[in-house]
């Protein structure tokens, strides 16, 4: 008895660890609040799973410039599909995320093929227009 009710202590704490570990606190935004956060914003943005800090430019237009570290320099395009999610690509390679309000803090995380969330971005700021001057638009 004492084996079995061991072994199921651990089998309830492992199942609340890997819960907690994988569900986003807050609220999934909807394509209309992605679009009103994104449009035409110059973001600054995490990449908390490489450690990297970008400055990326969501245009009306559907395109994107993308500085990493300040050095690094990328073009691509992004959208909003009908799931919700914020998608980006570069170089043909197109990734799709949620987007989470986590109290006021926005977090990007890719859906796993087992249903997990994994964070990959913290956005930290979202300033109007062009800031980079990346296509000579006007801040």
């Amino acid at each position: 008895m004492k084996i079995f009710t061991h072994f199921f202590l651990i089998f309830i704490a492992s199942t609340l660890f890997v819960s907690c570990k994988t569900v986003p606190t807050g609220n999934e935004l909807t394509p209309m609040e992605i679009r009103q956060l994104f449009v035409g914003k110059t973001v600054n943005e995490e990449v908390v799973t490489r450690g990297e800090k970008a400055s990326t430019y969501y245009s009306p237009t559907g395109t994107l410039h993308c500085i990493v570290d300040g050095a690094s320099e990328f073009y691509g395009s992004w959208e909003v599909n009908d799931s919700g999610e914020l998608c980006v690509e570069f170089g043909g390679s197109k990734r799709c995320r949620i987007v989470v309000d986590d109290n006021g803090v926005y977090k990007k995380y890719k859906i796993k093929s087992d249903g997990t969330r994994k964070h990959v971005v913290t956005f930290k700021k979202f300033s109007d227009g062009d800031i980079n001057e990346f296509w000579g638009e006007s801040r």
